[in-house]
């Protein structure tokens, strides 16, 4: 299939983007979109990551409100998306990482009414596409499995900060070789918060935003090798939950997200794209998003770059599309 692939030019230009926030903000270099083939059906609150130029996306909700299982695979060399049943039940925030040959996905939330024991899925699972073999690892020791902030460093799986009904402060990690979890000893200062966001960057871990009663604007980054987390500069404006966020070799780019007021008022979306240095602790702003104000949507990094797409607009309407930011 010969690629179906355009490029959309982003103009970062200061005077009017300034002119549709009200706070003070430095401003990217002009960047651009590569909008990737939509995958074949919308999708909100599925988990996605890459091995070499493969895109894999897990779960999620569906727009007939459906949750599913299925695990997705787009290759940019052939441009196609290729579905996958999964021994999983359906589900959604789970959480899916690769140490470059495996992916390691699981937890999450069972479709259902919330706040129910038995839909805090704690099954880890490993994949090799290589051989289309799954393994069931051991169980997860904590029932804090929903949006958890995940990454993987050598031989570890972190997971951090998942929610269990209510925010939590539990980190623990995965030995690969042993299959064996523990808890993390890490110190308790990064906050809490629902709907939190965080990547891999190098080897610093950023971890922030989210809701604990207020919209959090405020990030923490740790050393995977120290056991205690620092603060960082928090996000320019205001804080918002349910936005996406990678880690590439420089940079934690943040997308999207929800300022909540309630279940009332709902407060409003975000289209704004972020880029944070946790090595010059220093925000960015990149540019909107061309599709508008999403929350729930993927994030991941493709070939050495920041991509996201797919989540919900404001009006709950469903997304499919996927873009890589060229820097």
């Amino acid at each position: 299939m010969s690629r179906s692939f355009c490029h959309i030019a982003l103009l970062c230009l200061l005077p009017i983007v300034a002119g549709c926030h009200h706070y003070d903000f430095d401003v990217a270099d002009p960047m651009e979109l590569h909008f990737l083939t939509a995958m074949p059906s919308p999708k909100a609150s599925a988990a996605a990551c890459t091995i070499g130029r493969q895109l894999y996306v897990f779960g999620g909700r569906n727009q007939d409100g459906k949750v599913d299982s299925i695990l997705w695979c787009y290759d940019l060399d052939q441009d196609t998306w290729t579905a996958y049943p999964t021994p999983l039940k359906p589900r959604v925030k789970a959480i899916m990482q690769t140490d470059g040959e495996y992916l390691y996905l699981g937890l999450g939330y069972g479709e259902g009414r919330a706040y129910f024991d038995d839909k805090y899925f704690r099954d880890l699972w490993s994949y090799n596409p290589a051989t289309q073999i799954w393994e069931q690892l051991q169980t997860y020791p904590s029932m804090a499995t929903v949006g958890a902030v995940s990454c993987i460093a050598g031989d570890n799986l972190y997971v951090l900060y998942g929610n269990y009904g209510d925010q939590t402060k539990e980190c623990y990690t995965y030995s690969i070789s042993q299959n064996q979890w523990s808890a993390l000893q890490r110190n308790n200062n990064a906050g809490t918060g629902k709907g939190r966001i965080g990547g891999i960057v190098g080897n610093t871990v950023c971890l922030g935003l989210g809701y604990d009663g207020a919209n959090v604007r405020a990030m923490y980054q740790t050393d995977l090798l120290s056991s205690t987390w620092e603060t960082s500069h928090s996000l320019p404006g205001d804080g918002r939950v349910m936005a996406a966020a990678t880690g590439t070799s420089e940079y934690l780019y943040v997308f999207g997200g929800r300022f909540f007021r309630g279940t009332l008022t709902g407060g409003k979306l975000y289209d704004e794209i972020w880029r944070f240095s946790p090595h010059e602790n220093h925000w960015e702003y990149v540019t909107s998003m061309p599709e508008g104000r999403a929350e729930n949507q993927i994030a991941f990094t493709l070939n050495g770059k920041a991509g996201f797409g797919l989540g919900e607009d404001i009006d709950g309407n469903l997304l499919k599309n996927i873009y890589l930011i060229e820097e």
